[in-house]
């Protein structure tokens, strides 16, 4: 079952580029830490985990709580209007949606070892698309993302990619780009793929 707020779907809005970066300790330090070993990691969060997967469908991008049987959409690669009419494109991800929770830490580890892109912002009063920057994550790590941090799920650089996911609430605060401001969080995809970082 796919569920999810239906976005605003026009590609006339304004497409804000994120920053790019290879995430290491230093610059991971403001949003969470690199994890190793989610078995061995001790700041994870009190709660259960499940599997969490993402995958590339033609120009959009989708994830699944295994344990809900809950599908979301998470964001195309082109113009969503023009998602189902032209071929495959993974030079950039537009992203509608992200949500922080304020009382919670957020665990994802990547279960093959899979690398992957993540979106963070820090906590702040008016959220803009402006304040978010996306970490290139390598090496088979994972990343545990501090209470009240921005993101958004995973953008895998593979067609799919499966997350050992931890934290979650009810009690989250959540903001749709597309609706609320008019705008697509943009990953420059492009940029990895062609080793430019």
């Amino acid at each position: 079952m796919l569920n999810y707020p239906q976005p605003a779907i026009s590609g006339k809005l304004f497409w804000q580029e994120t920053p790019i970066e290879v995430a290491t300790d230093e610059n991971i330090a403001p949003f969470g830490v690199l994890v190793d070993d989610h078995l061995e990691y001790s700041e994870k969060p009190d709660s259960a985990g499940s599997v969490f997967n993402f995958w590339w469908k033609g120009n959009s991008i989708y994830c699944e709580d295994e344990s809900e049987n809950d599908r979301s959409l998470l964001g195309w690669s082109v113009a969503p209007e023009e998602a189902e009419e032209v071929a495959p494109n993974r030079e950039q991800a537009l992203l509608w949606n992200a949500c922080q929770y304020p009382d919670a830490g957020q665990l994802y580890f990547p279960l093959r070892g899979e690398d992957f892109i993540i979106v963070l912002a820090e906590p702040h009063n008016d959220i803009r698309p402006r304040h978010f920057r996306s970490f290139y994550i390598t090496g088979g790590k994972g990343i545990y993302i501090h209470p009240g941090i921005w993101h958004e799920g995973i953008v895998p650089l593979n067609e799919r990619a499966s997350f050992y996911k931890q934290g979650d609430t009810d009690n989250q605060n959540c903001i749709n780009f597309a609706e609320d401001m008019g705008t697509f969080l943009t990953i420059p995809l492009a940029k990895v793929r062609g080793n430019l970082l």
